[in-house]
């Protein structure tokens, strides 16, 4: 696990953590979590394609009133072309993250990239979160 508390990609209030959850074949890290202390203003733009991934529809459902306390990401699984259990994974993806920052599901993005049409492995991007934020997150 690797995690900032400054620079760049941790502005005052803000903290982001990464973690190899075994998701990408090549190895490597494939979680990230960047998460506010305090809810953030968000803006977001969105693909404009009419084939849009599960964590697409929930983060522009999540992002409508602008107040956002983090956003998770996983590669080398783009959760794209999975029907409904996409979408569940999706959410569970964001009530997990939410879940261990003690903020609302509808608080958190959820971003995915990497291979279209595979099922997410759910299991890996859950125990990725929990290594990311672990006990000390709050």
């Amino acid at each position: 696990m690797k995690k900032t508390d400054g620079g760049v990609l941790a502005p005052k209030g803000f903290r982001a953590g990464a973690a190899q959850a075994g998701i990408k074949a090549a190895g490597g890290l494939d979680i990230g979590v960047l998460w506010s202390d305090a809810p953030a203003v968000t803006a977001a733009i969105f693909t404009q394609s009419s084939i849009v991934a599960a964590p697409v529809v929930l983060s522009r459902q999540n992002c409508q009133d602008h107040n956002v306390r983090a956003v998770v990401v996983n590669s080398g699984n783009a959760n794209c072309m999975t029907g409904q259990e996409g979408m569940q994974n999706a959410e569970r993806m964001a009530s997990d993250t939410a879940k261990l920052l003690n903020v609302h599901p509808e608080e958190v993005l959820v971003a995915s990239t990497g291979i279209i049409g595979r099922p997410l492995p759910i299991d890996k991007v859950q125990k990725g979160i929990q290594e990311t934020l672990g006990a000390d997150s709050a």
